[in-house]
């Protein structure tokens, strides 16, 4: 969590643009919710909006499918040229989810290489109709 703060809080032209990115992939995915993170006195705090309203829940209660998406969101935004290995995200993703995890990973992955293994029929579907360059095998 610090990480994101000090990446919203940066004088780095090129890492608080990375925090925006993040959010708005985050909004992308889960349609009209905000995240923000925050720095109450030593702790800091995600926090969720839903619909532009005043009032923010704080991630820790949320599920850990929240959890393990602004994870895996993270290190898609912040690193790049980088080898990430998932092992089934849909175990704690509504079925709805897990597609857009996937349109997620094709578009904002481009410059990490995947490697996902998975159960879930409704990602392998999904990957059956990409190209041969981003085909997930099994």
């Amino acid at each position: 969590m610090n990480f994101l703060f000090e990446a919203k809080n940066s004088s780095n032209l090129q890492l608080s643009k990375k925090f925006k990115q993040f959010q708005d992939i985050f909004r992308e995915l889960f349609l009209n919710h905000n995240i923000d993170v925050s720095k109450v006195e030593s702790n800091y705090r995600i926090q969720i909006n839903v619909n532009n309203q005043k009032l923010y829940t704080p991630v820790e209660n949320m599920g850990t499918g929240m959890h393990e998406f602004i994870i895996f969101l993270t290190y898609l935004v912040f690193q790049n040229e980088s080898v990430l290995f998932i092992e089934e995200p849909e175990i704690h993703l509504h079925p709805t989810m897990q597609s857009r995890f996937i349109g997620c990973i094709l578009k904002y992955s481009s410059s990490n290489q995947i490697m996902l293994i998975t159960h879930s029929p409704n990602i392998d579907r999904k990957s059956t109709r990409l190209n041969s360059s981003h085909r997930i095998r099994s």
